[in-house]
């Protein structure tokens, strides 16, 4: 403990902080599993979910999801398949139905290199939620955009965004009337995982020892000559 002299002859010390919190009608929460991206064979499936909800005071109606997913993936478990070019990683029957809400639409842009997913969600109640999960193949090159047809490699990051946009209108007893259009956003992102390098030694065979040119038997302390 400081016991000495002040300037101020008042030692008392003021600090001042501040933390805002904001409180949204209609909110939209975004997250992907596994963390890292993969496009090794049985752990190539991203699963996105999507989670809207609507706070104590308002309901919610004419709700739309839409999801950009970027083109190191393709979209699974619809009707078709809506990767360009059709390739057979990306057929519908490898990976599970949308769950919450179907595909509305699946659009692919081949100039941004991304894919345009829409889902219609289902009115909400006041302080009510509602959660749509879809599935992706993590690809193992990109598809459109500046980076078509190079390979995803170590040291890339995916992030997919999402945007649910909709028309909120207060409950009674608020004092609030009238509706209004609400939109509000997330985004989930993956990373890739960092090389690694194993190195190992194979144990020395006592067995077969030898000890001429151009070997050396390391136990008799016999240093190799130059060039051995």
């Amino acid at each position: 403990t400081y016991t000495g002299p002040t300037v101020d002859p008042d030692p008392t010390v003021t600090v001042d902080t501040t933390h805002s919190v904001t409180a949204e009608d209609l909110r939209m929460r975004k997250s992907v599993s596994p963390a890292q991206f993969s496009s090794e064979a049985g752990s190539d499936i991203a699963t996105f979910t999507l989670t809207t909800d609507t706070s104590e005071y308002v309901t919610a109606a004419d709700l739309e999801l839409v999801d950009t997913l970027p083109g190191a993936y393709c979209p699974l478990g619809g009707s078709a398949n809506y990767a360009p070019g059709s390739p057979a990683e990306c057929d519908p029957g490898g990976g599970s139905p949308p769950t919450g809400a179907g595909y509305d639409s699946v659009t692919f842009d081949a100039t941004a290199g991304a894919y345009t997913v829409r889902f219609a969600l289902a009115d909400l109640d006041d302080d009510d939620t509602t959660t749509v999960t879809f599935q992706a193949r993590m690809r193992d090159s990109y598809a459109g955009g500046s980076n078509d047809g190079r390979p995803t490699v170590s040291g890339d990051t995916f992030t997919n965004r999402a945007n649910v946009m909709g028309a909120t209108s207060p409950i009674a007893g608020t004092g609030e009337s009238g509706e209004q259009e609400v939109t509000d956003g997330g985004s989930a992102t993956q990373s890739t995982a960092a090389p690694s390098v194993d190195k190992q030694t194979k144990p020395r065979d006592p067995s077969n020892l030898y000890s001429g040119d151009p070997l050396v038997d390391c136990a008799v302390g016999t240093a190799p000559a130059y060039g051995q």
